[in-house]
């Protein structure tokens, strides 16, 4: 919950659109205290981790890159 009006179900990426459409479910069923076992287990899935901002994420991803086109370069 962001406050008390507002509430998100974020997160999703390519391999989590269906845990995603189950998770905005959830947070329906959650805010209007319906009975669901699955919104547990949703909580217990915890909070995304901090990211730091630019510029500091962007050297961050340029040098992961970086190391693994290093570490693959005799892949191809």
């Amino acid at each position: 919950m962001l406050n008390k009006f507002v509430c998100t179900a974020g997160g999703c990426n390519g391999a989590g659109v269906s845990k995603q459409t189950v998770a905005g479910s959830l947070l329906a069923d959650f805010i209007m205290k319906q009975d669901n076992p699955h919104i547990a287990d949703m909580l217990s899935l915890g909070k995304a981790s901090f990211m730091p901002p630019s510029p500091a994420l962007d050297i961050g991803i340029a040098f992961s890159l970086m190391k693994e086109r290093f570490s693959g370069r005799k892949d191809v």
